[in-house]
């Protein structure tokens, strides 16, 4: 299983269509994770869950000296907070094995919705491409 920053960013984006999250509150952790991980070493994005936050968030602050101890204090809230559910979901994940299933993601098309079953929670933009090449040519 992936621990990678991608990983994680991916994962904000897959509670979103999961409807786990509100656009509003994956937009905020994404660009939390965004700000925050802009000062982490190479090695700390290769494996976001071994990252010493207190010390991350140090560097944060002291990189961007001007933002307010609020707004500060709201990013490390917002990474502290994502970073667990991503802990949690990998760590369900592995005792599983392989991925999880997203269940169903409801497309709105026209008037009516059309739904889409059974998606892994690791599906590659090849696969994504794939499906979408398919429902494309089901087009008239």
């Amino acid at each position: 299983m992936r621990t990678d920053l991608n990983a994680l960013e991916e994962f904000i984006g897959q509670q979103l269509i999961r409807n786990k999250l509100t656009a509003n509150t994956a937009n905020s952790y994404a660009s939390s994770v965004s700000r925050v991980f802009s000062i982490a070493t190479e090695g700390e994005k290769a494996n976001v869950l071994n990252v010493d936050l207190e010390s991350l968030y140090a560097r944060f602050r002291a990189a961007n000296d001007g933002i307010a101890d609020k707004t500060a204090e709201s990013y490390e809230g917002r990474v502290s907070a994502i970073r667990k559910q991503f802990a949690d979901f990998v760590s369900k994940e592995s005792v599983g094995g392989g991925p999880t299933i997203m269940g169903t993601l409801a497309i709105p098309v026209r008037t009516g919705v059309v739904k889409v079953e059974g998606l892994p929670s690791d599906l590659t933009a090849a696969e994504a491409n794939r499906i979408a090449a398919m429902i494309t040519a089901m087009a008239s």
